[in-house]
């Protein structure tokens, strides 16, 4: 069996982790002091540049002395350390774990270096998937924690170069060059469930079943598989569900911008939906999720989603809540949803400046001078001119010679979904409706083709605009 150092180098190798920089995720405990030690071998004839982040969680009163330990142990070793003090939100109804995993990887993320080691090996990676065995996890849940994952945009990429070796063999490791490391006192607190795992359960299972680490480890690396053969489909899923749909909900708009606040995009077809097995079309609504990065709703919520949005009336306004999101219903297609909430009567006065800012999560309307196509700079001087939300009763003549018509009703034709009717910005002149997104500017504002006007852009997502 290789050891502890060769089975990172491999992992540097396969990765192709060379003449970059580094950074190890440093807590002062055996595996971490380990990662680090034999990271400092390798990283010479690598090329690597190697660091250190320790995370005071604040939640041991040994958290100055842990601190202090791993500036010292980073002075021996002349490695530069960046220590990041974080508060964790126990009351967040995370769990204490939970909760500073979260701001631990907060800190993570801006860390100056292409890769973060973190110090994960096989008994951790047996831990984590009973764990998420335990609490109904599907594929993506149990193939556990992956040797190699992009944290995030702009963020360093982590590495677990140590997931092969056990904790025997790290201990071994540290025997062998006299390292010292720091013990966390809640280790043997049994009130933890991967604490429970490791002190109360593993023992006994490693009588009847020594190689369940290596078998455990198999079963994880195939539902890795697993995992990845479900989003391939239900990448390829979402795609034909969405096609054809640019005249539906959302995609009103002239400016080719279908979000207004939606995070899923185009709707999805309901009868095709209905027509597919019910575990294909879960795992559609659930690859919807994970492509937007939200929280996966427990199976029973998002079965019983499924069956209200498939099974509802063509008429029927379906709505499933999921927190920050929400599905719905909508002429035969499915939506996910974010969930805004206007402020009631809330408006604003336009000062002339170019932006105005809307409400949280709607963005802003930027009023641009121009000439053309657009506000009619002569109709709007010295009009009292707000932007603000539907009240009811609104009415607007979309082109001259055409009567005025219910605001609603102008929505209902053009194919906008009632939620969005309620969230889009409206230019108001006086009383009068002067520009409404995706119907453009009322008859009575509208510029010539040599006057001076205002173009009016709703930009409700950075970089995407609707005029």
């Amino acid at each position: 069996m290789i050891g502890v150092v060769d089975a990172i180098s491999n992992s540097l190798k396969q990765h192709e982790v060379e003449n970059c920089k580094v950074c190890v995720a440093l807590s002062g405990g055996l595996d971490s002091i380990v990662l680090l030690n034999a990271l400092c071998e390798l990283a010479a004839p690598r090329n690597i540049v190697l660091s250190a982040f320790h995370v005071d969680h604040g939640l041991s009163p040994h958290a100055q002395k842990w601190t202090a330990f791993c500036i010292e142990q980073c002075r021996q070793l002349g490695v530069a350390l960046t220590v990041e003090r974080v508060t964790v939100d126990a009351g967040a109804g995370l769990g204490t774990e939970a909760a500073a995993r979260a701001a631990r990887y907060a800190v993570f993320a801006k860390c100056d270096a292409e890769y973060l080691a973190l110090a994960h090996h096989a008994d951790d990676q047996v831990e984590t998937f009973l764990i998420q065995l335990l609490r109904g996890s599907g594929a993506p849940g149990l193939s556990s924690m992956p040797l190699e994952r992009v944290l995030g945009s702009g963020a360093p990429r982590l590495l677990r170069p140590m997931l092969s070796r056990t904790r025997a063999e790290l201990e071994a490791f540290a025997s062998q060059r006299a390292l010292r490391w720091i013990e966390d006192e809640s280790n043997t607190d049994l009130a933890f469930d991967r604490n429970f795992l490791r002190h109360s359960l593993l023992p006994v299972l490693e009588q009847r079943f020594p190689a369940y680490r290596s078998t455990l480890s198999r079963a994880t690396q195939n539902l890795a598989d697993a995992a990845k053969l479900l989003d391939v489909l239900g990448r390829q899923d979402l795609l034909s569900l969405r096609a054809g749909n640019c005249d539906q909900a959302g995609d009103f708009d002239h400016g080719g911008n279908s979000d207004h606040g939606d995070v899923g995009r185009s709707g999805l077809r309901v009868d095709v939906l209905k027509s597919w097995p019910r575990a294909r079309a879960l795992n559609t609504l659930r690859y919807l999720f994970r492509e937007e990065s939200l929280t996966l709703p427990h199976r029973a919520a998002i079965s019983e989603a499924l069956r209200q949005v498939v099974n509802a009336r063509p008429d029927a306004q379906i709505r499933v809540d999921f927190g920050e999101v929400s599905l719905r219903r909508y002429r035969d297609h499915v939506y996910l949803v974010r969930n805004i909430e206007v402020p009631p009567d809330w408006h604003a006065k336009w000062s002339g400046k170019e932006k105005v800012a809307l409400p949280k999560g709607l963005g802003e309307l930027h009023l641009r001078p121009g000439q053309g196509a657009g506000l009619s700079a002569r109709a709007l001087d010295g009009a009292d001119i707000s932007v603000g939300f539907r009240r009811g009763g609104e009415r607007m003549a979309v082109a001259a010679g055409r009567p005025h018509r219910n605001l609603g009703k102008l929505f209902q034709d053009a194919g906008v979904a009632p939620w969005l009717r309620e969230r889009t910005p409206i230019v108001f002149c006086g009383e009068k409706v002067a520009w409404v997104p995706g119907l453009g500017c009322a008859a009575e504002f509208q510029a010539s083709l040599t006057e001076t006007s205002f173009k009016v852009e709703w930009l409700h997502v950075v970089g995407k605009a609707q005029s």
